[in-house]
């Protein structure tokens, strides 16, 4: 079916997948990759799909520091809950989870996928700016260019788009 994407163009796609009662049953999965307008886009999409799960980490229930390990590890266990509790009620999931998370999901693997893409630098100057605006005593106390150094050695949500 992604083929027909490529082929037919995006509204053709949509039309196809919306004429097909399988696809058409299938939930979406929203894939929130930081800093690409995901927010706005997933709350559009619940207005839609209900009902529907924001899939995320409560970091006042967690020990601080969250390692990406942790963070990943949190995810896992909260997507197997929704998997096994929740999922045949809902049309639409979203999170900051990342595909490898989605297909280990009996429930969620075969669902319809989505997610916005942003050109890196952009991506890379929002977060930064999202960063300048902690308050001072917890702010990133580096120029954009150590920023973009430090963050492309560190695990970051760019993680997310490599998996």
């Amino acid at each position: 079916m992604i083929n027909d994407l490529f082929e037919l163009g995006v509204r053709a796609f949509i039309e196809r997948s919306l004429d097909n009662v399988d696809e058409f049953r299938k939930p979406l999965i929203f894939i929130h990759v930081g800093k690409t307008a995901g927010s706005s886009f997933r709350e559009e999409l619940a207005d839609r799909f209900q009902p529907c799960e924001n899939v995320f980490v409560d970091f006042s229930k967690v020990e601080l520091p969250v390692t990406p390990e942790k963070y990943a590890a949190i995810m896992e266990n909260n997507l197997a809950d929704l998997n096994d509790n929740r999922m045949r009620k809902c049309r639409m999931v979203s999170g900051h989870f990342s595909y490898n998370q989605i297909v280990r999901q009996p429930n969620l693997a075969h669902a319809k996928l989505i997610t916005f893409l942003r050109h890196p630098i952009s991506r890379l100057t929002s977060s930064f700016m999202a960063r300048s605006r902690i308050p001072i005593g917890m702010r990133f106390k580096h120029n954009i260019r150590r920023f973009a150094i430090t963050s492309r050695t560190r695990k970051t949500s760019t993680a997310c788009i490599a998996s």
